[in-house]
């Protein structure tokens, strides 16, 4: 299983990743080629939306390298780059909300706390990373809390903002929009819970039994 993930992160970094930097360079050299005349607003602004795909889908693609390439990923290794992330969205903003990142495992004494397996780290990131990202674009928050709490009997992250939350289907039960029912399916697929309120601000929470993810770990490691 570990020499397949490493096959198709390499697989993935040679060719998608080349086509992609391809992209970047040609919008380069279209703006070189340019030099001494002015683009059209709707070129100038087409050139910026590709190239803002481009580097979205470079980022994404790094961070499923990133995943696949690793056997297991320790949790303060996944906090540190989630860390990055968000510190990374809100660098350009004066707007931004603060943001802090912590592992708690102080209800596992000396244990050492679980790993990840990688689908379940990216699964994890992907699921923090939309909840970032609603706070910072559609909810006004101030600030941005990021918990990775382990108990004997579960992993659960927290992401937590003190902005105002607005789904974009209030009539339904259940809220949805905002990658919500992304956020959802990705909690299923790792076996776990999902759950989302939004009194005093917005707080998503996904907890994941942690008995599976040691078994699963384990049965890894093994093969």
């Amino acid at each position: 299983l570990h020499a397949e993930r490493t096959r198709i992160s390499q697989d993935l970094h040679d060719h998608v990743g080349a086509q992609l930097s391809a992209v970047l360079s040609g919008i380069d050299l279209a703006r070189l080629s340019a030099c001494g005349s002015v683009f059209p607003d709707s070129t100038a602004a087409t050139l910026d939306r590709i190239e803002a795909h481009a580097r979205a889908a470079m980022a994404h693609l790094r961070e499923t390298v990133w995943a696949l390439h690793h056997k297991t990923v320790p949790l303060p290794a996944f906090r540190d780059r989630l860390r990055r992330y968000a510190h990374g969205q809100v660098a350009l903003r004066t707007d931004a909300p603060t943001t802090h990142c912590r592992l708690d495992t102080t209800a596992l004494g000396k244990a050492l706390p679980p790993v990840l397996a990688p689908m379940q780290a990216l699964h994890l990131y992907r699921i923090a990373q939309e909840a970032l990202l609603n706070a910072l674009k559609h909810a006004g928050a101030s600030r941005q809390d990021v918990g990775l709490i382990v108990t004997p009997n579960a992993l659960k992250l927290v992401v937590r903002d003190d902005g105002c939350f607005a789904a974009e289907a209030p009539m339904q039960p259940i809220p949805s929009g905002y990658g919500l029912d992304g956020m959802r399916r990705r909690a299923e697929r790792l076996g776990g819970g999902f759950s989302l309120t939004t009194e005093g601000g917005t707080t998503v929470r996904v907890t994941l039994p942690t008995n599976p993810v040691s078994a699963s770990l384990s049965e890894k490691t093994a093969s």
